[in-house]
């Protein structure tokens, strides 16, 4: 897996974002030359998108030192508030809309939302994809939960876990226990012996820092043993231990190493980049409470639409949201002075290469 990220330049949430779009691939993603991206506004619910992102939980047991989410100055405001998603509003949407799949996830770690055993037997019994692509600490699981993650073939399952020992992974992960996680993943392997099925596909995310590089070769080894694929990817902060050896990362780690790539998005900006605009249109960001947040860089604001409440048609077809699509295709937006993509480094990236989600594109 190759890695084109900007590293010591990158904020906090922008280099998040960045991992997560290039570890996340829109589902059924055409051509950005063709039509879907040039739909600013849907005439009818045929033409609505069919996969989704929905915020599982905002709340976290655990206090990672880096993490945005948890530093009290910012948690105090959050717009986005502190729940999960409950099951009644789920089923709902699900009633009311064309379903094929929901990436659970965005901010929190989703195993806190009680009604999490509830939506995956309900998404497995009317075929619905259930997948978390940004990471679970997989501390805290229920055996009941552990099972259902099987026995209901919750699809993807990607699971922050950045060190081979507890004296290593402790150091970022502040309050977590190394020996929970793998003993979780272990009955999930049990689980899926037991019911002869190949789902959740686990992911190992190994966050690199100076304090845990040299235990790539032995994380490498366990992930082979618990029968999961493991990735090695950047600092989300290069100020917090910062990487020590280069060359042995180089050599652990091969094409996947391309960690230090400035500007990565600007050079990056062809007719295969992927900017997290596609959510927009692909897989619109709903909050756990329903309000829409359109892509998951803006965490911490919405379009004043709710989707629970509003319907999706009416939500996706708002003023604002509208406007957005228009912004990141390269028109003019009619509201800028209330247009949330002027401060993203994506947008910015786009208007400063003229390469855009519709014009620009060969």
């Amino acid at each position: 897996m190759s890695f084109k990220f900007m590293f010591d330049k990158m904020s906090v949430l922008g280099w998040k974002m960045a991992f997560l779009c290039s570890l996340v691939k829109p589902i059924n993603h055409s051509p950005l030359k063709h039509s879907p991206y040039e739909i600013l506004e849907y005439k009818n619910k045929k033409q609505l998108p069919t996969h989704f992102r929905i915020e599982a939980c905002t709340l976290c047991q655990l206090k990672c030192k880096e993490c945005y989410m948890r530093k009290s100055e910012i948690t105090k405001k959050l717009k986005c508030g502190k729940g999960y998603l409950k099951f009644k509003d789920f089923k709902k949407f699900c009633e009311n809309n064309v379903v094929e799949s929901v990436a659970l996830s965005n901010n929190g770690e989703i195993f806190l939302n009680p009604d999490l055993l509830k939506i995956m037997e309900y998404s497995y019994n009317h075929n619905i994809k259930l997948i978390d692509n940004n990471g679970v600490n997989f501390n805290d699981v229920k055996e009941e939960v552990l099972e259902g993650l099987v026995k209901y073939e919750f699809e993807k399952l990607s699971i922050s876990l950045d060190g081979a020992s507890q004296e290593t992974y402790v150091q970022y992960r502040v309050g977590g226990n190394f020996d929970k996680v793998i003993n979780n993943i272990k009955r999930v392997n049990y689980y899926k012996q037991k019911y002869n099925k190949e789902y959740p596909h686990i992911i190992w995310k190994f966050i690199l820092f100076g304090h845990n590089e040299h235990e790539i070769p032995k994380a490498k080894e366990m992930a082979k043993e618990l029968n999961c694929e493991i990735i090695f990817v950047p600092n989300w902060s290069p100020n917090f231990s910062p990487l020590k050896d280069i060359d042995f990362i180089k050599k652990e780690l091969g094409n996947d190493a391309q960690i230090f790539i400035k500007d990565a998005y600007k050079t990056a900006a062809s007719n295969d980049w992927v900017p997290p605009c596609y959510q927009m249109w692909k897989e619109p960001q709903i909050n756990y409470d329903g309000q829409l947040q359109g892509c998951c860089v803006y965490y911490d604001y919405d379009y004043g639409v709710n989707v629970f409440k509003d319907g999706l048609l009416k939500a996706l077809n708002s003023k604002l949201f509208v406007d957005a699509k228009r912004a990141v295709s390269g028109y003019e937006p009619k509201y800028p002075d209330k247009l949330m993509c002027k401060k993203c480094r994506y947008y910015n990236a786009m208007k400063e290469t003229g390469i855009y989600m519709v014009k620009g594109r060969k």
